[in-house]
């Protein structure tokens, strides 16, 4: 209080920002804050504690992030206890809400679905039974879909406790929630519908536009089918734009629009769902601009760098609030950029490569690193590239591993270089000869990260589906392709982006 200074871990923010919240210390409480949003990993363990604070004092980047691992991780709560010590309120709205509780198949048997919802209310019930069991017939009836579950398991799971049974009312297998109007979770009958299925990853691929061929087409090939399938259309075709994924949803803005023989440079921002299979435009960015890099940091913001505004290479660095959809301008870049390679480590966001305005874009590239800083809206110089490492269009940054004190990141084009950024140390070294390259005559036009399986995937000009293995960064092998793949001619070049993503998988 008299020195203006504080520390805290882990284990007792949560004390000081109630203390800080009643007695009305700001600072102290925006510390906290700051602490929880960017410094705190979330777990099963802590999950429920991020939402219940982030809610009572109106951290919305909290509350956000653990909405999302409540989606992401569903199953792995519902194996451990640590839901059991939930107030009946707080239950209700995680099982209750459809977003949290995916179908999941696992070799043919169902591991999460409405069993382990049933399972959950009955196994929290017993937690304290002489309070809940009040609760059970309210939970049951908003909760769990029993024309979901099969009458065998379910028999199975009430027989010989007939406590259990007496608690369900055989209404609600049939009915549920009439009153619900516009639910769109409860058909014409009141019935609640079944949940999604099981969620399958597949490798999303959108169709760019050049200046003979226009596509805004998204497909997916289904990883473990090797299969192509059509996903929602992007809402127009764009050229020169920029994607990320981040939190499971993929955005994409800028870029160049045709206009019968002119183009537009477009200010738009589009988001995909995959839980939807549906786009949705958010707000557009503050400046349009064309060959800009785009990354995701700090706690739920996209960065939108330099580019190309019209016919002028622009410093410009704008930053969008998901939560709030609101674009702001932070401190412009060092020199005017475009083309350039971004990523992201330890709330940090890299630039490398691309064209500087000190020279003529179309002809040389530059080989300066750097870094900004979100915390202090500051960019920083860091280590020049390597002589040799000519950083262009064909480039791709894809993290080697980023563990704590070992974080790389592999700038490569598949073809004649490849060199290892080594964030902590601030240094550069180049991979060895026995690191396989594409084919004479290809190039990567697309590639992405499959963090599940440790891999990198990627697309070539030649439409080869390609797998790398990044953890030796010396195999590159082809994906034989399957009847399905040889007969579509889904995938239109250049590829705007690729990204692995998990879909329901009653889209495929």
């Amino acid at each position: 209080m008299y020195t203006g200074v504080i520390a805290f871990s882990e284990i007792d923010v949560e004390d000081i920002l109630q203390g800080s919240d009643y007695f009305g210390m700001e600072e102290v409480r925006s510390f906290c804050t700051a602490y929880l949003q960017e410094n705190v990993t979330l777990t099963n363990t802590n999950c429920f504690v991020a939402k219940s604070l982030g809610d009572k004092f109106n951290i919305k980047a909290l509350s956000t992030a653990a909405k999302e691992y409540f989606r992401n991780h569903c199953y792995e709560i519902l194996s451990t206890d640590t839901y059991l010590p939930l107030s009946y309120g707080q239950l209700l709205e995680f099982l209750e809400d459809d977003l949290n509780i995916v179908e999941i198949v696992k070799d043919g048997d169902i591991v999460c679905g409405e069993e382990s919802v049933l399972k959950a209310v009955f196994k929290w019930v017993e937690y304290d039974p002489e309070i809940r069991t009040a609760f059970a017939p309210e939970l049951l009836k908003r909760c769990v879909r029993f024309k979901s579950i099969q009458k065998k398991p379910l028999d199975l799971l009430m027989e010989g406790n007939p406590e259990l049974r007496s608690l369900i009312d055989d209404k609600l297998l049939y009915t549920s929630n009439k009153e619900r109007t516009g639910d769109s979770s409860v058909d014409s009958q009141g019935v609640k519908r079944a949940r999604r299925g099981r969620l399958v990853d597949v490798l999303a691929v959108c169709g760019g536009t050049n200046y003979s061929v226009e596509s805004n087409h998204m497909y997916a090939n289904v990883l473990e089918q090797r299969r192509w399938i059509a996903l929602a259309d992007l809402p127009e075709a764009v050229f020169g734009a920029a994607a990320v994924c981040h939190a499971g949803k993929v955005y994409v803005c800028g870029g160049l629009v045709k206009r019968g023989k002119s183009s537009t440079v477009r200010s738009t921002l589009f988001c995909y769902d995959p839980m939807l299979n549906s786009w949705k435009i958010l707000s557009p960015m503050n400046t349009a601009v064309q060959r800009h890099s785009f990354a995701a940091c700090n706690s739920g913001h996209l960065y939108v760098i330099g580019g190309l505004a019209e016919h002028t290479v622009c410093r410009d660095v704008q930053c969008y609030n998901i939560q709030s959809d609101v674009w702001t301008n932070k401190r412009p870049l060092p020199a005017a950029r475009c083309d350039t390679l971004a990523f992201t480590s330890n709330n940090r966001v890299y630039i490398v490569g691309g064209w500087d305005s000190s020279v003529d874009y179309t002809d040389s590239s530059t080989g300066t690193l750097c870094c900004y800083n979100p915390e202090t809206d500051t960019w920083i110089d860091l280590a020049p590239l390597p002589p040799g490492c000519d950083v262009n269009t064909s480039c791709w940054v894809l993290p080697v591993d980023v563990e704590e004190g070992r974080r790389r990141f592999l700038v490569t084009d598949f073809r004649r270089q490849a060199f290892i950024y080594h964030v902590d140390k601030n240094v550069w070294t180049e991979v060895g000869d026995s690191f396989k390259k594409l084919r004479p005559g290809s190039t990567a036009k697309s590639c992405c990260v499959c963090e599940k399986t440790s891999r990198v995937l990627t697309l070539s000009s030649c439409r080869s589906f390609f797998q790398w293995d990044r953890e030796t960064l010396t195999r590159l092998e082809r994906i034989p392709p399957s009847p399905q793949q040889q007969t579509n001619v889904a995938i239109t070049l250049p590829h705007q982006f690729s990204t692995v993503l998990q879909i329901p998988c009653q889209f495929i």
